[in-house]
């Protein structure tokens, strides 16, 4: 059996769906397809029922093909939170820092176009 994610605050989910959205509007100028995705669980169990349990957001970035070529979470880390980048093609995620996303946006431009897997001249 698939085990749930795990349940967060929604003042938490709501901080990290922010922090994604940056990034969502920031990636629509070089067209990339992006979607951000938020659940909410609900109890069915007695006596909890209706009780919503949020999970962490996450943004889908695409390629022109239509393919997920990186997924990115938001984590809490030492000093806030940082982008938790896992992208389609590499095993280790990389970690960027949400008080400077220009790096994070520029790593995911480029995976979007496929441009790491492009030869020059």
């Amino acid at each position: 059996m698939k085990s749930a994610p795990e349940a967060v605050s929604k003042q938490t989910a709501d901080v990290c769906t922010g922090l994604l959205e940056v990034l969502r509007r920031g990636l629509e100028g070089p067209g990339v397809s992006v979607l951000l995705v938020r659940s909410i669980g609900l109890v069915l169990r007695f006596p909890e029922i209706g009780t919503p349990q949020y999970r962490l957001p996450h943004l889908e970035v695409r390629g022109a093909d239509g393919r997920i070529r990186a997924t990115v979470t938001v984590v809490a880390v030492d000093d806030g939170f940082a982008y938790l980048v896992r992208p389609a093609r590499v095993a280790s995620p990389l970690m960027f820092s949400v008080s400077d996303p220009a790096p994070a946006l520029s790593y995911l431009v480029a995976e979007a176009h496929d441009w790491s897997h492009r030869k020059c001249g």
